[in-house]
């Protein structure tokens, strides 16, 4: 799901991508104002570090199933991992 989110596009209205909006709303203070720039850099650097590592995971996870279906094939392990 969270792959799906970070690939949602923007289309015609960028307020439509739950991504741009949730960002928005945690640039929201308690009193209803926004946060400073240097208040919220360290929020939004911390939710790209995680895209990233998401994406990471979800290209790991797509080589093992790459790899458990060439073996499923017949193909020995190690050609499996170099043809994945």
């Amino acid at each position: 799901m969270c792959i799906k989110l970070l690939n949602h596009s923007l289309q015609d209205n960028e307020y439509q991508n739950v991504m741009i909006s949730g960002l928005a709303i945690i640039g929201i203070r308690d009193d209803d104002g926004w946060l400073d720039a240097e208040d919220y850099t360290p929020k939004y650097s911390a939710i790209i570090k995680l895209a990233r590592l998401m994406v990471v995971q979800e290209g790991y996870e797509r080589r093992q199933k790459a790899i458990q279906r060439l073996q499923e094939r017949g193909m020995p392990v190690n050609d499996a991992i170099e043809e994945a």
